[in-house]
């Protein structure tokens, strides 16, 4: 029976445990299948070692399953599998468990607002022993979903539980730090420590003592100054500091503030941190307290007596179920193993969402968030493909630890707690050879927003390529080298669509690349549409939205990139900022539509609008021979819209190798090419004079149908005698 394929029937936690107990005792050359019934929920991760090589986990539905979107066709709603299998890491409530607060117990009685503001009921289940100890053991924060949904734990503020656009979902549901102190280093426990104010009335249910009553573990999840990340960290109530003879803090005097102390990591939660400082104007919630269940579908969990509560509105019960662990499927030192038509549902996470560490070393906290619903591991020649991933509080997919040959292609990843898929390691134990391609990737981030639909740090010899990535809180896709001990090389990016990103952080691109030394990566064929960018003033705390992006960012020291034949359209800095870097050429693209919003005074305030950017960082290593040619630069706020912008101050012709055979067209009034600041030599004709854009042209490119997404050049466009080489057809609709 060599030739003969083995199969594995699972319907439950226990059967699926005994089908891998069966594999690792057959010869691994053999083909072996698991096929997978219905729902199992896990107690904890799956785990395929080398005695399962040559296995495949299939969902029972697999024949039926249908991709919707393709590297050439959008799809008019969300993606979808005919997926009958699943595998959840969470435990379903059994219905008969839950009981309306009627006699409450002293936790209970914190969650009285509810029926007091809506009327609603709140329901009462105390969960099994086991489930409670995997909470409080293997998670740091949990993930409740509610009809397959995932609900936000209680807070306050509460959430928009039904957004009607993008600005009401990410603008409403946060409060503003009014005050700030940071205290350094706690002796006894190692943390840092920042004291916080907040308005006293708005607070005032969970203020003091109230923050801390049985069953609470108050925490707080804020964005700190820059806006790169959100973090969640343990809070405790705090008295109020010793007063500053400030001209601040003599204005704030009439105001009634309670206070908090934020503990984190210290290094990272800092005032000398550029990302992990607290100021006053940071947006945040606070949440971990009965007292903040007042809204339909919040939940609250005490952590230890194991009882969870709910709000419902409507008093019939829905289906809740509570992640009890962070990994659904652990891929270690295996190969030749296909995992097909399963969804991946229920998952807890482990990261706070600090970035810093960049994810070189492995565990949690050492960068960009990363849990995730499948891990590969020291694993090569691994086929993922046809499945859903939807309400994980972590990721869908890591590759690392010398992992090769990966392939993850054609799966939905919706409503991504962390990053879609992501590749960390450092030059010895990144992955090697993962494609990525043909997935559809709609809301990311959407708990720890320092995540992408693609985030790689550090990998190499990757294909990412026709995926389809959409409502994203930073990157679409991003790349990072992290110094000659990290770098990623020989990658390949193309053909993918990046549409609404940037809703929950700043300064970022759509497609963004990072870190010194020569990559050798190649990205064509993209269309990144709006990356928008949010922030808060420091210290006003007002909202800053669309605020400081770019569509492609060769950030800090970027070598060694080839940009072409991509349309980016929707910025509010440039289409492309060469942020220091050297040998990048960036050839036959359109750049369309920045909207030159710049920065209010403070950081990066020497900037001004621009549609293409150059700076040098610093003069080790120095920015020096990036080609800009064949290019089309389209726009319309022509009111100080400068061409070309950089820090005059540091602006080297050494910079750029070649400026050539561009288009540039302004489609409005007041454009002024004359201005001292039209370029960094000048007015247009200065910079022609220093031998740029000699045979350039100032003029209507001719496209289609840019303002309806349509970028075909055509015929007559003088971008035609320049040499322009048409896009690809599934680029030049975006």
């Amino acid at each position: 029976a060599a030739a003969e394929d083995i199969t594995f029937h699972v319907r439950s936690e226990a059967s699926f445990r005994a089908a891998l107990q069966a594999v690792s005792r057959l010869p691994q050359h053999l083909p072996k299948t698991i096929s997978v019934h219905g729902t199992v929920h896990l107690s904890r991760p799956l785990e395929l070692t080398e005695a399962h090589s040559h296995t495949r986990i299939v969902g029972m539905a697999a024949s039926q399953s249908e991709r919707l979107w393709t590297g050439k066709t959008h799809a008019a709603g969300r993606a979808h599998h005919n997926v009958g299998a699943v595998l959840s890491g969470g435990y379903t409530v059994d219905p008969d468990c839950w009981k309306p607060v009627d006699s409450p117990t002293q936790t209970q009685a914190q969650a009285r607002p509810f029926r007091a503001k809506s009327g609603g009921t709140v329901y009462s289940c105390v969960l099994p022993t086991n489930v409670t100890h995997a909470v409080r053991t293997r998670l740091r924060s949990t993930t409740v979903t509610i009809n397959g949904v995932r609900a936000w734990p209680a807070r306050h503020p509460n959430a928009v539980l039904d957004p009607s656009s993008d600005e009401e979902m990410y603008l409403q549901g946060w409060a503003h730090v009014r005050e700030s102190r940071y205290l350094g280093v706690n002796a006894t426990t190692g943390l840092a420590v920042t004291r916080i104010g907040v308005d006293g009335p708005n607070f005032a249910p969970l203020c003091g003592a109230a923050a801390v009553a049985p069953g609470n573990t108050p925490r707080i999840h804020i964005f700190p100054t820059l806006s790169w990340q959100n973090v969640e960290l343990p809070i405790t109530p705090a008295p109020a500091p010793a007063p500053v003879q400030s001209e601040e803090a003599r204005r704030r005097s009439g105001e009634q503030l309670c206070y908090f102390d934020v503990h984190g990591p210290a290094g990272k939660l800092s005032n000398m941190s550029n990302s992990g400082r607290i100021e006053q104007g940071n947006r945040f919630f606070l949440y971990g307290m009965a007292a903040a269940l007042d809204q339909d579908t919040e939940w609250h969990l005490n952590a230890t007596t194991g009882e969870l509560m709910v709000a419902l509105a409507n008093p019939s019960l829905a289906s809740v179920t509570i992640a009890v662990t962070d990994t659904i499927l652990h891929l270690r030192n295996t190969h030749h193993v296909v995992v097909q038509n399963v969804s991946f549902h229920n998952t807890g996470y482990q990261a706070q969402g600090f970035q810093d560490g960049f994810n070189t070393e492995p565990g949690p906290d050492k960068g960009m968030p990363e849990d995730a619903a499948i891990r590969v591991s020291n694993s090569s020649q691994i086929q993922i493909t046809h499945c859903n991933f939807s309400s994980l509080g972590g990721g869908g997919v890591v590759a690392s630890n010398q992992s090769t040959a990966v392939d993850i292609s054609f799966c939905n990843f919706l409503d991504m707690g962390q990053s879609g898929v992501m590749l960390p390691g450092n030059l010895t134990s990144q992955a090697r050879g993962v494609t990525v391609a043909d997935n559809y990737m709609l809301g990311l981030g959407r708990v720890l927003a320092s995540a992408a639909g693609i985030l790689v740090s550090s990998a190499s010899d990757c294909q990412l390529l026709r995926n389809f990535i959409s409502d994203g809180s930073r990157w679409g896709i991003a790349i990072r080298s992290n110094g000659e001990g990290a770098m990623s090389l020989r990658n390949v990016v193309a053909h993918n669509h990046i549409v609404n990103v940037g809703q929950q952080t700043r300064d970022m691109g759509g497609l963004s690349f990072i870190g010194s030394g020569y990559t050798g990566t190649h990205v064509y064929s993209n269309c990144v549409r709006n990356v928008i960018g949010t922030d808060c003033s420091v210290p006003g705390g007002s909202f800053l939205r669309p605020f400081f992006t770019w569509s492609v960012y060769l950030d800090n020291w970027s070598s060694g990139f080839v940009v072409e034949k991509n349309v980016v359209t929707g910025n509010t800095r440039g289409g492309v900022f060469f942020h220091g870097g050297q040998s990048n050429v960036v050839r036959n693209n359109v750049l369309h539509n920045t909207s030159f919003l710049a920065p209010p005074p403070g950081a990066y305030a020497h900037y001004t609008s621009g549609a293409v950017q150059v700076q040098a960082m610093s003069s080790d290593p120095p920015c020096r021979n990036n080609t800009f040619v064949n290019n089309i630069v389209l726009f319309y706020n022509c009111t100080g819209g400068d061409l070309w912008e950089s820090d005059v101050k540091r602006w080297e012709a050494a910079f750029l190798a070649r400026v050539d055979d561009n288009v540039y067209f302004c489609a409005g009034p007041h454009w002024n090419t004359s201005s001292s600041t039209f370029t960094p030599a000048g007015s247009w004709q200065q910079w022609r004079q220093q031998g740029w854009d000699t045979h350039s042209v100032l003029g209507d490119p001719q496209i289609a149908g840019a303002l309806v997404g349509n970028f075909t050049v055509l015929d007559s466009s003088p971008a035609r005698r320049l040499g322009w080489q048409s896009l690809d057809p599934d680029c030049a609709i975006c």
